[in-house]
Protein backbone atom coordinates (compact mmCIF):
# COMPACT_ATOMS: atom_id res chain seq x y z
CA UNK A 1 0.00 0.00 0.00
CA UNK A 2 1.10 3.34 -1.29
CA UNK A 3 1.73 5.47 2.40
CA UNK A 4 4.18 8.52 3.34
CA UNK A 5 6.49 7.24 6.22
CA UNK A 6 7.64 10.91 6.93
CA UNK A 7 8.63 12.45 10.72
CA UNK A 8 5.82 13.53 12.78
CA UNK A 9 5.60 17.13 12.89
CA UNK A 10 3.45 18.86 15.48
CA UNK A 11 1.24 21.93 13.35
CA UNK A 12 0.23 24.62 15.46
CA UNK A 13 -1.24 27.29 13.63
CA UNK A 14 -4.50 28.59 15.00
CA UNK A 15 -7.25 30.22 13.18
CA UNK A 16 -10.44 31.53 14.73
CA UNK A 17 -14.03 30.88 12.44
CA UNK A 18 -17.33 30.90 13.03
CA UNK A 19 -20.49 32.81 14.58
CA UNK A 20 -20.30 30.79 17.56
CA UNK A 21 -19.78 30.59 21.72
CA UNK A 22 -17.96 27.91 23.33
CA UNK A 23 -14.69 28.72 20.86
CA UNK A 24 -13.97 24.57 21.90
CA UNK A 25 -11.43 22.69 19.85
CA UNK A 26 -12.47 20.27 17.50
CA UNK A 27 -11.56 16.72 18.47
CA UNK A 28 -8.81 15.47 16.16
CA UNK A 29 -8.12 11.89 15.41
CA UNK A 30 -4.46 11.16 16.04
CA UNK A 31 -4.89 7.67 14.13
CA UNK A 32 -5.65 6.19 10.85
CA UNK A 33 -5.39 7.35 7.51
CA UNK A 34 -6.47 9.92 4.66
CA UNK A 35 -5.89 10.48 0.89
CA UNK A 36 -4.40 13.12 -1.18
CA UNK A 37 -5.38 13.18 -4.55
CA UNK A 38 -3.76 15.91 -7.57
CA UNK A 39 -6.16 17.03 -10.62
CA UNK A 40 -4.37 16.64 -13.78
CA UNK A 41 -4.53 20.63 -13.86
CA UNK A 42 -1.69 20.79 -10.75
CA UNK A 43 0.24 17.86 -12.22
CA UNK A 44 0.57 19.22 -15.78
CA UNK A 45 1.19 22.61 -13.81
CA UNK A 46 4.43 21.24 -12.19
CA UNK A 47 3.14 19.90 -8.68
CA UNK A 48 3.76 17.00 -7.13
CA UNK A 49 4.36 14.64 -3.72
CA UNK A 50 7.58 14.23 -2.65
CA UNK A 51 8.35 10.92 -2.34
CA UNK A 52 5.35 9.37 -4.98
CA UNK A 53 6.19 7.60 -8.26
CA UNK A 54 5.55 9.35 -11.20
CA UNK A 55 4.01 6.21 -12.61
CA UNK A 56 1.46 6.99 -9.39
CA UNK A 57 0.97 10.76 -9.95
CA UNK A 58 -2.44 10.90 -10.76
CA UNK A 59 -3.89 8.02 -8.41
CA UNK A 60 -4.99 8.78 -4.36
CA UNK A 61 -2.17 8.25 -2.04
CA UNK A 62 -2.79 7.33 0.83
CA UNK A 63 -1.34 9.17 4.24
CA UNK A 64 -1.30 8.34 7.73
CA UNK A 65 -2.85 10.17 10.14
CA UNK A 66 -0.16 12.56 12.06
CA UNK A 67 2.67 12.25 9.30
CA UNK A 68 2.71 14.89 7.11
CA UNK A 69 3.35 15.22 3.10
CA UNK A 70 5.29 17.76 0.87
CA UNK A 71 3.52 19.47 -1.94
CA UNK A 72 6.30 20.50 -4.22
CA UNK A 73 5.21 23.78 -6.50
CA UNK A 74 7.18 25.43 -8.76
CA UNK A 75 7.61 28.28 -6.38
CA UNK A 76 7.06 27.07 -3.01
CA UNK A 77 6.65 23.40 -0.90
CA UNK A 78 3.75 23.49 0.88
CA UNK A 79 3.39 21.15 4.11
CA UNK A 80 -0.24 19.12 3.70
CA UNK A 81 -1.48 17.85 7.30
CA UNK A 82 -4.05 15.23 6.08
CA UNK A 83 -6.96 14.34 8.48
CA UNK A 84 -8.67 10.99 9.04
CA UNK A 85 -10.87 10.06 6.87
CA UNK A 86 -10.83 12.59 4.46
CA UNK A 87 -9.47 13.41 1.13
CA UNK A 88 -6.85 15.99 0.47
CA UNK A 89 -7.41 17.23 -3.08
CA UNK A 90 -5.19 19.13 -5.27
CA UNK A 91 -6.90 21.26 -8.03
CA UNK A 92 -5.74 23.38 -10.73
CA UNK A 93 -2.94 25.18 -12.20
CA UNK A 94 -2.62 27.00 -8.81
CA UNK A 95 -2.99 24.22 -6.80
CA UNK A 96 -5.33 24.92 -4.96
CA UNK A 97 -5.93 22.66 -1.96
CA UNK A 98 -9.31 21.30 -0.70
CA UNK A 99 -9.91 19.55 2.27
CA UNK A 100 -13.16 16.90 1.94
CA UNK A 101 -14.62 14.83 4.65
CA UNK A 102 -15.55 11.35 3.11
CA UNK A 103 -19.43 10.72 2.87
CA UNK A 104 -20.40 14.39 4.35
CA UNK A 105 -18.49 15.80 1.31
CA UNK A 106 -17.09 13.14 -1.09
CA UNK A 107 -18.22 9.37 -1.51
CA UNK A 108 -15.67 6.85 -0.39
CA UNK A 109 -17.58 4.04 -2.73
CA UNK A 110 -17.61 6.08 -5.96
CA UNK A 111 -15.10 7.85 -7.98
CA UNK A 112 -14.78 9.12 -11.78
CA UNK A 113 -12.15 8.23 -14.70
CA UNK A 114 -11.16 10.38 -17.50
CA UNK A 115 -9.43 8.00 -19.49
CA UNK A 116 -9.91 5.28 -22.08
CA UNK A 117 -12.34 2.09 -21.51
CA UNK A 118 -9.77 -0.38 -21.20
CA UNK A 119 -8.24 1.62 -18.20
CA UNK A 120 -11.71 2.27 -16.48
CA UNK A 121 -12.42 -1.80 -16.61
CA UNK A 122 -8.94 -2.40 -15.43
CA UNK A 123 -9.17 -0.11 -12.73
CA UNK A 124 -13.23 -1.85 -12.05
CA UNK A 125 -11.80 -5.56 -12.13
CA UNK A 126 -9.06 -4.85 -9.73
CA UNK A 127 -11.31 -2.76 -7.37
CA UNK A 128 -14.11 -6.10 -7.75
CA UNK A 129 -16.46 -3.05 -8.67
CA UNK A 130 -18.08 -1.91 -11.55
CA UNK A 131 -17.72 0.61 -14.12
CA UNK A 132 -20.27 2.67 -16.86
CA UNK A 133 -19.70 5.44 -18.72
CA UNK A 134 -21.68 8.62 -17.96
CA UNK A 135 -22.90 11.79 -20.00
CA UNK A 136 -19.72 13.93 -20.11
CA UNK A 137 -17.44 10.84 -21.10
CA UNK A 138 -16.19 10.14 -17.50
CA UNK A 139 -16.31 6.41 -16.35
CA UNK A 140 -18.12 5.74 -13.31
CA UNK A 141 -16.71 3.28 -11.12
CA UNK A 142 -18.35 2.28 -8.15
CA UNK A 143 -16.56 -0.05 -5.56
CA UNK A 144 -16.75 -0.33 -1.56
CA UNK A 145 -13.94 1.43 0.05
CA UNK A 146 -12.35 2.55 -3.57
CA UNK A 147 -10.06 4.99 -2.72
CA UNK A 148 -8.53 1.92 0.15
CA UNK A 149 -8.04 0.06 -2.89
CA UNK A 150 -7.19 2.43 -5.31
CA UNK A 151 -4.13 3.44 -3.40
CA UNK A 152 -2.65 0.23 -3.58
CA UNK A 153 -3.45 -1.07 -7.43
CA UNK A 154 -0.73 -0.07 -9.92
CA UNK A 155 -1.99 3.10 -12.35
CA UNK A 156 -3.63 1.47 -15.75
CA UNK A 157 -2.55 2.24 -19.30
CA UNK A 158 -4.72 4.63 -20.78
CA UNK A 159 -6.05 6.61 -17.66
CA UNK A 160 -5.43 10.26 -17.37
CA UNK A 161 -6.97 11.15 -14.46
CA UNK A 162 -8.90 10.19 -11.61
CA UNK A 163 -12.00 12.26 -10.29
CA UNK A 164 -13.94 12.70 -7.18
CA UNK A 165 -17.71 12.21 -6.66
CA UNK A 166 -17.79 15.01 -4.70
CA UNK A 167 -21.11 16.08 -2.99
CA UNK A 168 -23.19 18.04 -4.62
CA UNK A 169 -22.96 21.10 -2.49
CA UNK A 170 -20.47 22.60 -4.75
CA UNK A 171 -23.22 23.17 -7.52
CA UNK A 172 -23.39 26.71 -5.81
CA UNK A 173 -20.12 27.92 -7.96
CA UNK A 174 -22.37 29.43 -10.36
CA UNK A 175 -20.65 28.98 -13.86
CA UNK A 176 -18.95 32.44 -15.60
CA UNK A 177 -18.44 33.79 -19.09
CA UNK A 178 -15.07 33.26 -18.22
CA UNK A 179 -14.71 30.78 -16.10
CA UNK A 180 -14.72 27.03 -17.49
CA UNK A 181 -13.25 25.59 -14.11
CA UNK A 182 -16.66 25.81 -12.13
CA UNK A 183 -19.05 24.66 -14.86
CA UNK A 184 -16.61 21.43 -15.37
CA UNK A 185 -17.06 21.36 -11.47
CA UNK A 186 -20.93 21.04 -11.52
CA UNK A 187 -21.32 18.32 -14.57
CA UNK A 188 -19.13 16.13 -12.40
CA UNK A 189 -21.41 16.20 -9.51
CA UNK A 190 -23.05 13.08 -10.57
CA UNK A 191 -25.14 11.30 -7.71
CA UNK A 192 -22.53 11.00 -4.67
CA UNK A 193 -25.46 11.40 -2.67
CA UNK A 194 -28.77 9.50 -3.21
CA UNK A 195 -32.05 11.56 -4.06
CA UNK A 196 -34.50 11.43 -1.03
CA UNK A 197 -38.49 12.44 -1.52
CA UNK A 198 -38.53 15.20 1.19
CA UNK A 199 -36.05 17.44 2.15
CA UNK A 200 -33.50 16.84 5.17
CA UNK A 201 -30.21 18.00 6.60
CA UNK A 202 -27.97 16.13 4.08
CA UNK A 203 -30.27 16.59 1.53
CA UNK A 204 -29.78 20.14 1.77
CA UNK A 205 -26.07 19.88 1.50
CA UNK A 206 -26.80 18.91 -2.79
CA UNK A 207 -28.55 22.23 -3.00
CA UNK A 208 -26.91 25.05 -4.81
CA UNK A 209 -27.13 27.83 -1.43
CA UNK A 210 -29.04 30.52 -3.66
CA UNK A 211 -31.86 27.44 -4.05
CA UNK A 212 -31.96 27.37 0.13
CA UNK A 213 -33.60 30.70 0.23
CA UNK A 214 -36.59 28.36 -1.95
CA UNK A 215 -40.38 29.94 -0.22
CA UNK A 216 -40.74 28.75 3.59
CA UNK A 217 -43.46 26.25 4.61
CA UNK A 218 -45.64 25.39 7.15
CA UNK A 219 -45.46 22.04 9.11
CA UNK A 220 -47.73 20.27 12.04
CA UNK A 221 -45.13 20.69 14.79
CA UNK A 222 -44.17 24.37 14.96
CA UNK A 223 -40.63 23.86 15.93
CA UNK A 224 -39.08 20.93 14.04
CA UNK A 225 -37.67 20.97 10.58
CA UNK A 226 -34.98 22.07 8.50
CA UNK A 227 -34.51 25.96 8.84
CA UNK A 228 -32.07 28.33 6.69
CA UNK A 229 -30.80 31.24 7.18
CA UNK A 230 -27.83 33.52 4.98
CA UNK A 231 -26.49 36.52 6.05
CA UNK A 232 -23.38 39.27 5.13
CA UNK A 233 -21.14 40.12 7.96
CA UNK A 234 -19.65 43.46 6.71
CA UNK A 235 -17.55 43.98 10.08
CA UNK A 236 -15.68 40.90 8.38
CA UNK A 237 -16.08 40.66 4.85
CA UNK A 238 -17.55 37.07 5.12
CA UNK A 239 -21.09 35.28 3.80
CA UNK A 240 -22.61 32.57 6.78
CA UNK A 241 -25.35 30.14 5.23
CA UNK A 242 -26.33 28.12 8.33
CA UNK A 243 -29.02 25.19 8.22
CA UNK A 244 -30.37 23.71 11.29
CA UNK A 245 -32.10 20.20 11.82
CA UNK A 246 -34.17 20.56 14.71
CA UNK A 247 -35.72 17.51 15.97
CA UNK A 248 -37.84 16.27 19.32
CA UNK A 249 -36.68 14.08 22.04
CA UNK A 250 -38.73 11.12 22.16
CA UNK A 251 -39.21 10.96 25.67
CA UNK A 252 -38.97 14.43 26.39
CA UNK A 253 -40.93 17.04 23.35
CA UNK A 254 -39.80 19.90 25.21
CA UNK A 255 -35.95 18.72 24.53
CA UNK A 256 -34.23 18.94 20.92
CA UNK A 257 -31.60 17.32 19.03
CA UNK A 258 -30.33 17.40 16.11
CA UNK A 259 -27.43 19.58 14.09
CA UNK A 260 -26.27 22.39 12.77
CA UNK A 261 -24.23 23.15 9.47
CA UNK A 262 -22.42 26.19 9.27
CA UNK A 263 -21.02 27.62 5.27
CA UNK A 264 -18.89 30.30 5.31
CA UNK A 265 -16.60 31.84 2.25
CA UNK A 266 -14.93 35.44 2.34
CA UNK A 267 -16.02 37.97 0.16
CA UNK A 268 -17.95 40.77 -0.26
CA UNK A 269 -21.64 41.98 -0.06
CA UNK A 270 -22.08 41.16 -3.86
CA UNK A 271 -20.21 37.54 -3.67
CA UNK A 272 -23.82 36.14 -2.51
CA UNK A 273 -23.06 32.78 -3.08
CA UNK A 274 -19.23 30.89 -2.68
CA UNK A 275 -16.99 31.24 -5.97
CA UNK A 276 -13.76 29.12 -7.21
CA UNK A 277 -11.36 29.53 -4.61
CA UNK A 278 -9.14 31.64 -6.66
CA UNK A 279 -11.93 33.94 -7.31
CA UNK A 280 -12.70 34.46 -3.89
CA UNK A 281 -11.09 38.11 -2.16
CA UNK A 282 -9.91 37.81 1.01
CA UNK A 283 -11.75 38.87 4.92
CA UNK A 284 -10.76 41.73 6.73
CA UNK A 285 -9.36 39.36 8.90
CA UNK A 286 -7.96 36.20 7.34
CA UNK A 287 -7.28 34.97 3.68
CA UNK A 288 -9.57 33.91 1.27
CA UNK A 289 -11.51 30.87 2.81
CA UNK A 290 -14.70 28.54 2.16
CA UNK A 291 -14.91 26.14 5.58
CA UNK A 292 -18.31 24.10 6.41
CA UNK A 293 -18.35 22.99 9.75
CA UNK A 294 -20.95 20.53 10.67
CA UNK A 295 -21.73 20.54 14.51
CA UNK A 296 -23.91 18.12 16.98
CA UNK A 297 -26.41 20.26 18.70
CA UNK A 298 -29.26 20.33 21.07
CA UNK A 299 -31.86 22.45 22.87
CA UNK A 300 -35.05 23.62 24.63
CA UNK A 301 -38.44 24.48 23.28
CA UNK A 302 -41.04 26.46 25.28
CA UNK A 303 -44.43 27.64 23.42
CA UNK A 304 -42.86 29.27 19.82
CA UNK A 305 -39.36 30.06 21.92
CA UNK A 306 -36.62 27.64 21.52
CA UNK A 307 -32.83 27.63 22.26
CA UNK A 308 -30.49 25.27 20.15
CA UNK A 309 -26.93 25.15 19.77
CA UNK A 310 -24.00 23.11 18.70
CA UNK A 311 -22.33 20.56 21.32
CA UNK A 312 -19.38 19.54 19.37
CA UNK A 313 -17.69 20.14 15.67
CA UNK A 314 -15.76 19.03 13.26
CA UNK A 315 -15.07 20.72 9.81
CA UNK A 316 -16.72 18.29 6.48
CA UNK A 317 -14.59 20.49 4.04
CA UNK A 318 -12.30 23.10 4.00
CA UNK A 319 -12.48 24.07 0.20
CA UNK A 320 -10.41 27.23 0.54
CA UNK A 321 -8.58 28.60 3.26
CA UNK A 322 -5.95 27.30 5.93
CA UNK A 323 -3.23 24.89 4.70
CA UNK A 324 -4.35 22.52 8.59
CA UNK A 325 -7.26 21.83 9.92
CA UNK A 326 -5.55 22.54 13.28
CA UNK A 327 -8.20 26.01 13.48
CA UNK A 328 -11.17 26.74 15.81
CA UNK A 329 -14.58 27.31 15.51
CA UNK A 330 -16.66 28.76 17.81
CA UNK A 331 -19.71 26.38 18.54
CA UNK A 332 -22.91 28.49 17.29
CA UNK A 333 -25.67 29.21 20.09
CA UNK A 334 -29.25 29.66 18.86
CA UNK A 335 -32.12 31.39 20.68
CA UNK A 336 -35.34 32.37 18.23
CA UNK A 337 -39.04 32.64 17.93
CA UNK A 338 -40.99 31.22 15.40
CA UNK A 339 -43.50 33.20 13.39
CA UNK A 340 -47.49 32.81 13.76
CA UNK A 341 -47.61 30.81 10.92
CA UNK A 342 -44.56 28.74 11.45
CA UNK A 343 -42.54 29.35 8.28
CA UNK A 344 -40.33 32.04 9.89
CA UNK A 345 -37.88 31.92 12.95
CA UNK A 346 -36.20 35.52 14.42
CA UNK A 347 -32.93 34.24 16.01
CA UNK A 348 -29.73 35.43 17.76
CA UNK A 349 -26.17 34.21 18.14
CA UNK A 350 -24.20 34.65 20.61
CA UNK A 351 -20.74 33.56 20.43
CA UNK A 352 -18.23 34.73 23.69
CA UNK A 353 -16.44 35.86 20.75
CA UNK A 354 -16.78 37.41 17.56
CA UNK A 355 -21.05 37.69 17.93
CA UNK A 356 -23.03 38.96 20.08
CA UNK A 357 -26.77 38.85 19.89
CA UNK A 358 -26.26 39.05 15.67
CA UNK A 359 -29.50 38.54 14.25
CA UNK A 360 -30.75 35.62 11.55
CA UNK A 361 -34.42 35.20 9.74
CA UNK A 362 -34.56 31.90 9.19
CA UNK A 363 -36.85 30.25 6.92
CA UNK A 364 -38.00 26.93 7.16
CA UNK A 365 -38.13 25.03 3.67
CA UNK A 366 -38.90 21.55 5.42
CA UNK A 367 -40.92 19.58 7.35
CA UNK A 368 -39.52 16.20 9.80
Amino acid sequence: MRSFKKPLVLLVSTLVTGCGDTGADAPEQLDGVGYVLLDLAAREAGFRLDGASATDASMPIEVEVGRTVDLVGAAETILLDVAHDELVWVRGERGVIEHRAFDDDVSRDVLFVNGSEAAAKAMAAQLDGSYETDDDGLWRIQAASVYETTSQIDEPDGLTEVVPAVAPDVADLRPMADDDTSAETRRRLIDAVAPKPLLDFDITNSLPIHELVMPPVSCSDRVTGIWVSRRYFPAFDDWYVFTLEIRRDSENPSQLTGRIRSRSWSGNVAVESPRPCDMLRPSKMFSAFDLTVTMQAQGTSRDDHISFGGTSWRATATRCGPRTRWYQYNLDQFTGVVSEDGRWMHGLNNDGARSFDDEHEFRRISCL
